[in-house]
């Protein structure tokens, strides 16, 4: 169905906005649907969020913005799955909605024209590990199937597929190894230009790649761009045929990953005060943290800190001036995170995720019902 939508689209020479979630996942698998589709002679756009003004997921800024570009098809890559509302705004503004995620569902799934995940409710598709760049990947390859498009021209994009599975850690198994191994060559061949860029900025030119190395050493220079600033550099970084630019931009990511590991360390020694003056914290089987005003790019990396450091699942929350706070989640293996905050969500703005990794908002006056709350389950 969204193939056929996608043909449509193609016969109409209609525009045609990708919507990317902010991360490495989000940035990889939007940048190689932006490169099949140019190569398609698609009228194509990208629309990354800003972490800190939009948060997580489809904004409606987003879909203003397709308005104003005069799209009529919107395709989102690694979010969407709880975009009820957003989609609804969308179909009333004449723009139908691709959702292509790897999330878990809510009650209510989006009114879309299609939804491209193997862990929604009643899918039988058999490999349940893809991540969000690798079903956009998939749903180039049903492109080039539908076309009769040779599928060599869907591994070409390989190399950013693998560099998703690798940031986002699902198992390097069935598809995603295969997958893993193509991307691997094309990354040796050095065929996309940003991603050579930032090769050779962390030092490893010549050198075997390795999904670990992509996981330690590249993937947090694409995870900068949205950590403290404008993650649409990275999709601009992965699909420039320019090679001064894609220099220039991989140092300036090498430069912000630099101050993002400084911002980072602060918040983290700030945490760690925080659980040990906790004089309940040995009792407790989770370790939940508030501060104010710390910097929302980074509580993700933070949470996991902690959660290494504890063993314990772990939420850094930060509260902004309005009374609002946003959280990220990391879980330990045996406990869903994302389960347990369902069990919570009556002092939650919202939340989504996976069982070892989720976020939520709350405002400031429920927090300590959800402290307790949590705490129990």
């Amino acid at each position: 169905k969204a193939v056929e939508r996608i043909n449509t689209l193609i016969g109409n020479k209609g525009t045609l906005l990708l919507f990317g979630d902010y991360d490495v996942d989000g940035t990889t698998g939007t940048s190689a649907m932006y490169l099949f589709f140019k190569h398609l002679g698609v009228d194509v756009h990208f629309y990354i969020p800003d972490r800190e003004l939009e948060g997580y997921g489809v904004s409606l800024q987003g879909i203003d913005f397709a308005c104003g570009i005069g799209a009529e098809l919107m395709i989102t890559c690694d979010c969407g799955i709880t975009a009820v509302a957003q989609t609804k705004y969308a179909n009333s503004k004449g723009v139908d909605v691709i959702i292509t995620d790897h999330h878990k569902q809510g009650k209510q799934i989006p009114d879309a024209w299609a939804i491209l995940n193997p862990i929604q409710n009643g899918c039988n598709y058999p490999f349940k590990g893809l991540c969000g760049a690798g079903i956009a990947f998939k749903l180039i390859c049903a492109i080039c199937l539908n076309r009769n498009i040779s599928i060599d021209k869907a591994l070409k994009y390989t190399d950013l597929i693998t560099l998703g599975i690798a940031a986002d850690l699902v198992p390097v198994l069935d598809e995603n190894r295969l997958i893993a191994h193509h991307g691997i060559k094309n990354f040796e061949k050095g065929q996309n230009i940003g991603l050579t860029a930032l090769i050779d900025i962390a030092g490893f030119k010549g050198k075997k790649i390795t999904v670990g190395r992509l996981v330690f050493w590249v993937a947090p220079k694409i995870n900068a761009a949205g950590r403290l600033g404008d993650a649409s550099r990275a999709v601009k970084l992965m699909t420039t045929s320019n090679p001064v630019k894609a220099k220039l931009t991989a140092e300036e990511l090498e430069q912000e990953n630099k101050r993002r590991q400084y911002v980072t360390s602060d918040i983290v020694e700030k945490c760690i005060f925080k659980i040990q003056a906790n004089i309940n914290r040995n009792n407790e089987k989770a370790t939940i943290v508030m501060g104010d005003d710390w910097h929302h790019g980074v509580i993700g990396i933070v949470a996991s800190r902690v959660k290494e450091d504890y063993n314990k699942p772990a939420i850094i929350i930060s509260f902004d001036s309005d009374g609002i706070g946003r959280s990220s989640c990391r879980s330990i293996p045996g406990f869903d995170i994302h389960e347990a905050l369902g069990k919570c969500s009556q002092y939650l703005e919202g939340f989504g995720g996976h069982p070892m990794a989720a976020g939520f908002s709350i405002k400031k006056e429920n927090y300590k019902d959800f402290y307790k709350t949590f705490q129990a389950i």
